[in-house]
């Protein structure tokens, strides 16, 4: 696990593990979207509007209760 993957264990560490984490990746940010699939999130159906009205987003989420892979 590099440096990104550290802060992730960090993250999930302390945010509340019996609540959904939510957040938003530019949909072509292969290497991002599989960095969070890695550690539980899974991309949403969600419509969300482009950021500043030009780059499209996906919503990904992490389940509650999600054991780290």
């Amino acid at each position: 696990t590099g440096t990104g993957g550290k802060l992730m264990e960090i993250f999930l560490d302390w945010v509340d593990k019996e609540k959904k984490t939510r957040l938003e990746v530019f949909s072509n940010n292969d290497s991002a979207i599989g960095f969070y699939e890695k550690h539980g999130f899974l991309e949403t159906d969600a419509q969300l509007e482009p950021f500043r009205e030009v780059l499209p987003c996906i919503e990904m989420v992490r389940p509650a209760d999600v054991t780290d892979k």
